[in-house]
């Protein structure tokens, strides 16, 4: 397993992280402590959950924060991880943003008491609001940072050009620094439309040159489309459901398809480690985002911790 650091956090941040969106609700508790289990056991260490995830409204925990709340202690794993979440998603019900101090003091509270942790590692915005500007963002983080004890803040789907808007206030005010990114980032490309929500940001050729000169850690979500290239490839397109199908089925992605075919041969790996390790490859720190559904989808993404493409085998797979 391979493993970044952010600037001002000890903890070291593997560079898969093991998602949870469906903790507690479509993943049941049970395999959710197996896949915890298993991902710690090889080296594993970034747990990316959210307040949203499994949660009722706006006013309840998470039942993701809540499983892995109870397996960090039943463990004691506290030290050893590096937990991610993030808050302030819109409303579940309205779409309406929540962006304010005291929303945000809710959800931190909640998010505490859920992953019964004495500290967060890192807190992502998990959605942006483009109506307000950025100091509205970090003058918010000025008067957090003193009350809760969070190691470093973030923005999730942000577009790049917001987050740098956001760092000269930052540094120019000395103000807390939103000092990672998450965003969806993967081979199979996509869009807001394709995937139902336009509020998501998504990786370009103008972000990622952004991200390779500043080099601001990325956490890359959906990085293995949902499958598309493991299940595409070993079962066929037509075995792909409807929401991978409409989401990455293009023209585009099953020629890249074609290509991690063939590079998985030439490697002698999965598929599945082909496409993680196009994103833990970039010229920027980066963490794939995973989320698998059965042990066995994991021991296949973990398989490939260790793989690091070179550049030309990056470009062979862009086409």
């Amino acid at each position: 397993m391979r493993y970044i650091t952010i600037e001002g956090n000890r903890k070291k941040f593997s560079t898969i992280a093991l998602g949870s969106t469906y903790f507690g609700t479509k993943i049941s508790e049970k395999i959710a402590l197996s896949l915890l289990d298993e991902f710690a056991n090889q080296g594993g260490t970034t747990l990316d959950t959210a307040l949203v995830y499994g949660q009722e409204n706006s006013s309840s925990l998470s039942e993701s924060e809540k499983i892995i709340g109870k397996w960090l202690k039943s463990n004691n794993m506290y030290n050893q991880m590096a937990i991610v979440t993030k808050g302030l998603h819109p409303d579940i019900k309205s779409g309406k943003s929540r962006i304010s101090f005291k929303n945000m003091v809710n959800d931190l509270n909640y998010s505490f008491e859920a992953l019964n942790s004495s500290a967060i590692d890192l807190w992502f915005f998990h959605r942006d609001d483009p109506s307000k500007n950025v100091q509205f963002f970090i003058d918010i983080l000025s008067q957090i940072e003193s009350i809760f004890p969070v190691t470093t803040f973030g923005a999730s789907n942000w577009n790049h050009k917001r987050i740098e808007d956001s760092h000269v206030y930052s540094y120019q005010n000395n103000l807390p620094v939103l000092k990672a990114s998450e965003i969806h980032y993967s081979l199979a490309t996509t869009d807001g439309k394709r995937m139902s929500d336009e509020s998501l940001e998504f990786m370009d050729n103008s972000a990622y040159s952004w991200y390779t000169s500043h080099k601001t850690p990325l956490f890359a979500f959906s990085s293995q489309a949902k499958g598309f290239f493991s299940k595409g490839i070993e079962e066929g397109i037509d075995s792909l459901n409807e929401k991978i199908r409409t989401r990455y089925v293009s023209e585009e992605n099953l020629n890249s398809l074609k290509r991690v075919e063939k590079l998985s041969k030439e490697l002698m790996v999965s598929p599945a480690a082909i496409a993680i390790s196009y994103i833990t490859s970039s010229s920027f720190p980066s963490v794939a985002i995973i989320g698998p559904s059965q042990l066995s989808q994991l021991k296949d993404s973990l398989k490939g911790s260790d793989l690091v493409l070179n550049d030309d085998q990056r470009i062979r797979l862009q086409g």
